[in-house]
């Protein structure tokens, strides 16, 4: 549920933004998607034996998006979280606040 709702959350603050929702990236949407449901429940572990390394150039559209995650032995979901984390530890969380949905400690 909480990843839906990220997405909801994501597409009003596009809206209230004057954004185009085609412009962001899909694997930066469901990073945020998967990165706020591993708050909400922290059970997220990595598989082992996946591949995290498709190109996030290849990840921008939706058909893009469902093409590799149908790739055996990948999981974009995975490498889009960790994506976000990263994003997330290098920026201050100031990247994301204007979502208003992800808190940071620092």
């Amino acid at each position: 549920f909480t990843h839906e709702y990220s997405h909801y959350l994501m597409d009003m603050y596009f809206k209230q933004e004057d954004l185009d929702w085609r412009d962001i990236p899909v694997w930066f949407d469901e990073g945020v998607a998967e990165l706020m449901s591993c708050r909400m429940i922290p059970t997220h572990m990595l598989p082992e034996g996946k591949t995290l390394d498709t190109s996030f150039l290849d990840l921008h559209t939706h058909t893009e998006w469902d093409k590799s995650k149908a790739e055996p032995n990948t999981k974009v979901y995975d490498q889009a979280y960790l994506a976000v984390l990263y994003l997330l530890g290098s920026q201050s969380g100031d990247l994301f606040l204007d979502f208003g949905f992800i808190e940071t400690t620092k």
